[in-house]
């Protein structure tokens, strides 16, 4: 019965260590909101909140949790926020009312489009992290569009995803 106690503890103790070791290591989080208020006071009905201190993994997060979820037909909206200098927060409302933003006319607008969300998100990760820009990066839209498909066939969705880079780019 001793050594049974010994195995134990001694298991007990290495989920533990590991427990720990990924909550340490865990630099993107991905919560599920009930509710989430834009700047007008509206609320929208779910979100998810990816946020980390790489953008390139806050969309990856995301796009895994689109591709996980299955819920990408219902995305209506992006909010792209920076809390912090080292901090990278994008909300993503599966219904409610959109956030205006004006966007100066000499910042750069780079699309993502395809017919899978996930996708399109990680190609915009994938963007971010070979041209090194994310300190550029002031907002990322969302857009689905609905294209005209061939008689008898059903429209096909395409999301559209843009980042939008600060030009110049920050010192």
């Amino acid at each position: 019965m001793n050594a049974f106690l010994q195995k134990v503890k001694t298991y007990f103790l290495i989920a533990a260590c590991l427990l720990l070791g990924l909550m340490l290591t865990s630099s993107v989080s991905a919560l599920e909101t009930d509710r989430a208020s834009n700047q007008a006071g509206d609320v929208a009905s779910h979100a998810y909140v990816f946020e980390g201190t790489s953008l390139v993994k806050v969309l990856t997060a995301a796009a895994d949790t689109m591709q996980s979820c299955g819920c990408q037909s219902q995305v209506r909206q992006f909010l792209y926020e920076r809390p912090g200098p080292d901090l990278y927060r994008l909300s993503i409302f599966l219904s409610g009312e959109g956030y205006p933003t004006a966007i100066p006319e000499d910042w750069e607008i780079v699309r993502f489009r395809g017919s899978s969300l996930p996708k399109v998100l990680r190609e915009a990760a994938k963007y971010v992290q070979n041209c090194a820009c994310q300190l550029a990066v002031r907002h990322i839209t969302y857009e689905r569009l609905t294209l005209q498909p061939s008689p008898g066939l059903l429209p096909a969705p395409t999301h559209l995803v843009s980042l939008i880079l600060e030009s110049p780019p920050p010192d």
